[in-house]
């Protein structure tokens, strides 16, 4: 698949792990990312980073299955080999990517991704978090500026 394809992935992935856990993805877990959306193993993903081996595969990527699981699992356990799969089976059935021009830049901070068109995400599985839901009920009404 096209970069832009993981591009759109990954950002649908950063907000929603943005909303579980109240950051976006670290540059070593969307390294992470990036090499098993292309079935690269631990070594290459290393070699290709300015990280170690022993970083990514230990420290870094043991918690984000974890946290994928949970944010995009679906009760599938999510690791390296089935990342692409869920992504694109059941994350882009949720949030249709393909549909949505999305802004290219990645946000820093704690800033808000604007996306454009006229899809939106389906919140009406969304439990808990009131006060953020409420927030960005009120960003929807009143649009982000």
């Amino acid at each position: 698949m096209a970069t832009a394809d993981f591009e759109a992935a990954l950002l649908v992935v950063d907000n929603l792990v943005f909303a579980k856990r109240g950051k976006h993805l670290s540059e070593a877990e969307i390294i992470v990312l990036k090499g098993a959306w292309d079935d690269d193993d631990y070594e290459e993903v290393a070699q290709n980073s300015p990280y170690s081996l022993n970083y990514l595969q230990r420290r870094i990527a043991p918690p984000l299955w974890d946290l994928l699981s949970e944010t995009i699992g679906s009760g599938e356990r999510v690791g390296k080999k089935k990342l692409r799969r869920i992504l694109l089976e059941q994350v882009t059935k949720k949030y249709p990517i393909q549909s949505v021009p999305i802004e290219k830049q990645r946000p820093s901070g704690n800033e808000l991704v604007r996306v454009t068109g006229s899809y939106l995400p389906d919140i009406s599985s969304f439990y808990g978090r009131t006060k953020e839901l409420t927030h960005l009920k009120q960003l929807v009404q009143h649009g982000v500026s």
